[in-house]
């Protein structure tokens, strides 16, 4: 439900913790892995890459009870036990396996302290535990609310004072320019610590090169290296393309409706048909050359399976909209559906449902979405429903209505379109496995979106929850049939019986996997294993 969980790459904190941690390396030292931070030589870096939002950013703007919470005054209540276990290890991979040189301090308080004034968090944990040596950043007028809405501090002064103190160096706002003498000359604020934080955003700088010649010295500053001609080049496109492919995950796949054959008669059906700007999810920039804010130059579904269903039809209807009742063509979607040979329902979410700022109290299909589905598939033909969003989504009794495929293409970015015809025809054999959990409709209201505890029953991800799923976090299916068989099991200590490793008490385990496709489809695949940790209860992937 939160707005802005497609910036999330998923529930599990350690698969998350493996994600940020190459990805804030690969912005930073542009995919060197040899890259030494101890090296004097491999001293500069592409950006500081800044981590956020620390820690507890899980509600944007709600209406709880009848009152409006929001970011900006929401006191996120965690166990010590959960902070450790599941909110706080993404950002320890981004500092010390990342080595990120940012972070930023979120809106909200955390257990009663504002975050950008949460010394505990801030330099106990983030600098003191964890050897964070960068800059911290206030996220935009956070500083503002430590007095303005959490009402911590009583003015600018002290949540200045307060703000530094704790390891906020800068101020996205105006609070800081404002203040910072004023809290010096009232004692408030000493000298040495508007120096600390001085020193680290200066360290920055000399990090990216500021400070140095723009010729030899720098070597990101070379324009035959590091040129436009290295934005949206072909190997970029072709890393586009692959990502969006991987990330296409297939649910379901009854009577092995998917592939479709090419060649085939095809009603495209929903508010997803002709998409283009919703796939690219948010915060994204003016994405084809002539800046254009229609994104021509990005496929749409409809342009995509028409290109690549050689020799068959193509006919559309929207049927309805993302998120209203104002307009409804299902009728006429119905009618085009019934003169195909298969269905591809594009239905889902959008930037209008889920933002920044702005929270679901809703998993469900939005508008006339679930009538448009249920329409479809009282036609009794092969069809396959494709899934379109970031944030949840529960189909209730949509799941098994008779749709008999079902796709989840999330925002697949600038060549989802591209992709998701690939597999929808079988040029590519879906691999990708679900992030999250798919939970029913019914969930929504056992956890309130600002109980942030994930063990309080039923419990929240693949770790704690305990009720019924519609698709398990891990799931995803293929088209070709894969056997799997463990051939060797070894930890750095032992051995407990037949393929069951002491995990806990290892220093290191390896398990090797044969992996075996059994047909004629060519494609790949992964495993998942999980560490059962007996004294906790707890599966970690």
């Amino acid at each position: 439900r939160w707005g802005r969980n497609m910036e999330a790459p998923g529930e599990d904190p350690y698969l998350s913790s493996r994600y940020i941690s190459h990805y804030v390396r690969g912005m930073q030292e542009g995919g060197d892995d040899d890259n030494d931070d101890d090296d004097d030589d491999n001293k500069y870096v592409l950006v500081a890459a800044t981590c956020k939002h620390y820690v507890g950013n899980e509600l944007e703007r709600s209406v709880v009870n009848g009152k409006v919470v929001s970011r900006h005054d929401f006191d996120a209540e965690i166990s010590l036990n959960e902070l450790r276990d599941y909110y706080l290890p993404s950002f320890e991979a981004c500092v010390r396996e990342g080595r990120a040189l940012g972070m930023m301090c979120s809106y909200n308080s955390v257990n009663g302290v504002p975050m950008c004034a949460n010394e505990r968090l801030l330099k106990g944990v983030l600098r003191d535990e964890w050897g964070f040596d960068g800059y911290v950043t206030s996220d935009c007028g956070a500083v503002r609310d430590i007095y303005d809405s959490h009402r911590f501090v009583p003015d600018g002064i002290t949540a200045t004072a307060a703000g530094l103190r704790a390891g906020c160096d800068t101020d996205c706002g105006d609070v800081y320019a404002s203040n910072i003498a004023k809290a010096v000359r009232s004692y408030m604020l000493s000298e040495d610590t508007v120096n600390e934080s001085l020193f680290r955003l200066i360290k920055i700088q000399m990090r990216l090169g500021l400070f140095d010649r723009k010729d030899d010295t720098q070597p990101y500053f070379d324009p035959s290296e590091y040129g436009i001609h290295r934005i949206d080049s072909p190997a970029h496109r072709r890393l586009a393309y692959e990502a969006s492919l991987q990330s296409i995950v297939l649910l379901k796949n009854d009577d092995d409706v998917l592939p479709l054959k090419k060649g085939t008669n095809v009603a495209l059906i929903g508010p997803h048909v002709e998409s283009r700007e919703a796939f690219l999810s948010n915060y994204h920039g003016e994405r084809c050359p002539d800046n254009s804010k229609t994104f021509d130059c990005v496929a749409s579904p409809l342009e995509a399976i028409a290109k690549i269903n050689v020799g068959g039809i193509v006919t559309h209807a929207r049927g309805c909209e993302v998120n209203n009742n104002d307009v409804d063509e299902i009728d006429e979607a119905v009618k085009v559906a019934r003169d195909a040979d298969a269905v591809i329902l594009l239905v889902g979410i959008d930037g209008t449902v889920e933002n920044e700022g702005h929270d679901r109290d809703d998993c469900a299909l939005p508008g006339l979405q679930p009538k448009l589905v249920r329409s479809i598939a009282s036609l009794d033909k092969p069809a396959v429903m494709i899934l379109i969003h970031g944030g949840a989504l529960c189909l209730g009794g949509l799941k098994d209505i008779g749709i008999p495929s079902i796709v989840d293409a999330f925002y697949g970015g600038e060549y989802a379109s591209r992709a998701l015809a690939s597999v929808l025809f079988g040029d590519y054999n879906p691999t990708g496995k679900l992030p999250v959990t798919m939970y029913p409709p019914e969930y929504m209201t056992m956890n309130p979106i600002e109980q942030m505890s994930v063990t309080k029953p039923p419990g929240r991800t693949h770790l704690y929850y305990s009720g019924e799923t519609e698709f398990e976090f891990g799931t995803g299916l293929s088209y070709s049939k894969w056997t799997m068989e463990v051939v060797a099991m070894t930890t750095s200590e032992n051995v407990n019986g037949e393929n069951e490793l002491d995990v806990l008490n290892a220093s290191d385990f390896a398990v090797d996997v044969d992996g075996n496709n059994n047909n004629n489809n060519g494609g790949g695949g992964g495993g998942r294993g999980n560490n059962n940790n007996n004294n906790n209860n707890i599966n970690n992937p």
